[in-house]
């Protein structure tokens, strides 16, 4: 199964590249993102297409029952049917802010930026429901999470804790 497919008329243009680690559900399908490419959900033991959608992402998707939130390479947080690859909701209102990689937390999802905020976003409605700046120096890394708690750490090496409050 080829996942990206290059296309364009320049080397650049043509450039694909699996860089996201695929993610497997405990009911065996397999979440796979690409560079230039798409989303796909793969039975895993067989390899069957279940379904694709046309996102391109670097980073490792998540999922969190019945769905699967992706960052795309520009930024925009998209919200995914797991069983259907349907669209449910998305926000550009972080576009071309670098965001990381997704990471959950109390019914919210997380990211870090390149100016070094955290947003929350909240993960049924889409909607941005709280943003702290950690360091000026970014973050790169995608949060860690326990429960209700956040570890971020921005690229100057500092270390924050957060806690989601209801």
């Amino acid at each position: 199964m080829q996942v990206a497919t290059p296309r364009g008329r320049s080397e650049v243009e043509r450039l694909v590249d699996l860089s996201g680690q695929p993610i497997i559900s405990p009911d065996g399908r397999l979440f796979v993102t690409s560079y230039n490419g798409r989303v796909v959900a793969l039975e895993a033991t067989q390899g069957d297409v279940l379904w694709e959608a046309d996102l391109s992402s670097r980073h490792t998707p998540i999922l969190v029952g019945d769905f699967l939130f992706v960052v795309t390479d520009d930024s925009q947080v998209v919200a995914l049917d797991a069983n259907s690859g349907r669209e449910i909701w998305r926000n550009d209102e972080l576009q071309d802010r670098w965001l990381t990689a997704p990471a959950f937390a109390d019914g919210r999802l997380v990211f870090g930026d390149f100016e070094g905020y955290v947003h929350l976003i909240d993960a049924r409605e889409g909607d941005i429901v709280g943003r702290t700046r950690v360091h000026g120096s970014g973050i790169t890394v995608r949060p860690v999470t326990d429960g209700s708690t956040i570890h971020v750490q921005a690229n100057n090496g500092r270390l924050e804790t957060l806690e989601v409050t209801p």
